[in-house]
């Protein structure tokens, strides 16, 4: 679906009502199209050759409409996304345009499995789309690789102090952990939020209307829980390449699919295993997290 804005104001909101009309996805429908989708690429990949398939054709077709069923359901999310970025000099159907190129890309990358919402996974690549194309027309300033590395050190950070203190840590807290002086901290969590700067609730749930896209230049900081969430499905889709049994300790270990970072006793305890076997695991995934891939995976949030 293209968007055009020779008449701005009137083109928006008749695009607006047009991608209203399409009804949002439950998880389950996600997870049923993701799955189409990535069986229609197995299946494209061995046509013409000896593995081909009766069946491939019928499933290469069924994934060409799981796919414009998925992208037509986050369109909304799309514009959701474009708006904070507007008066950057880039036409706003330019956003919205390069924004949906993103979102068909994550369409196609998705991986259900990996047990990550598609809004939060596609938000990288709809985010990585509009910043590219504003980059292309103006000067765009890049996240250099060793302030990616302190923002992985400070999420990590952030989490051991909310499980020892059982609250919030302070900035002066997060500065002594880390060894750091309080205003580079406060550089990092800026540079956090710009990076990842998401609407607090995601996409349109209610009636869209015409303010729902019109930037508002007294907007709050965007949602620490959010900025959170989407930082730790970035670790946990780098910890899928640690053995499965690492893996499950560490995503407890960290709070990743749950509502806190627990203890080594909670988790030697959990998984029975001996603390020194966890610190092991520990550092392992620590390591793994410091290495390329991450910053791979995270380029589509801190990349400017």
């Amino acid at each position: 679906m293209t968007y055009h804005d020779p008449n701005p104001v009137e083109d928006i909101r008749i695009y607006l009502k047009e991608i209203a009309e399409t009804p949002l996805l439950r998880a389950d429908e996600e997870r049923k199209l993701s799955q189409t989708i990535l069986e229609s690429i197995a299946a494209q990949s061995r046509v013409g050759t000896p593995k081909e398939k009766p069946q491939d054709l019928r499933r290469i077709k069924a994934g060409d409409y799981a796919r414009e069923r998925l992208t037509k359901a986050n369109l909304r999310l799309v514009v959701s996304i474009a708006k904070k970025y507007r008066n950057r000099g880039v036409p706003f159907s330019d956003l919205i345009q390069e924004g949906n190129i993103g979102l068909m890309r994550a369409v196609d990358k998705f991986n259900y499995a990996r047990g990550f919402k598609f809004s939060t996974y596609a938000t990288w690549w709809i985010r990585q789309s509009i910043v590219k194309a504003i980059g292309d027309q103006s000067r765009a300033i890049r996240v250099p690789q060793h302030v990616m590395d302190e923002l992985i050190q400070l999420y990590v950070v952030q989490r051991q102090l909310q499980q020892s203190l059982s609250r919030e840590p302070t900035m002066e807290e997060l500065a002594k952990k880390m060894d750091m002086p309080r205003s580079h901290v406060l550089d990092l969590l800026q540079y956090s939020a710009d990076a990842i700067s998401l609407e607090q609730q995601i996409g349109f749930e209610n009636d869209a209307v015409f303010s729902d896209v019109v930037e508002d230049e007294s907007a709050t900081q965007p949602d620490e829980n959010v900025s959170r969430e989407a930082i730790g499905a970035a670790i946990r889709e780098v910890l899928q390449s640690l053995p499965s049994d690492d893996r499950e300790i560490m995503a407890f270990r960290f709070g990743l699919d749950c509502d806190r970072p627990h203890s080594l006793d909670e988790t030697a305890k959990k998984f029975d295993k001996t603390k020194e076997r966890l610190r092991q695991a520990e550092q392992k995934a620590i390591t793994r997290l410091r290495r390329p891939e991450l910053a791979e995976v995270l380029k589509g949030l801190w990349e400017e």
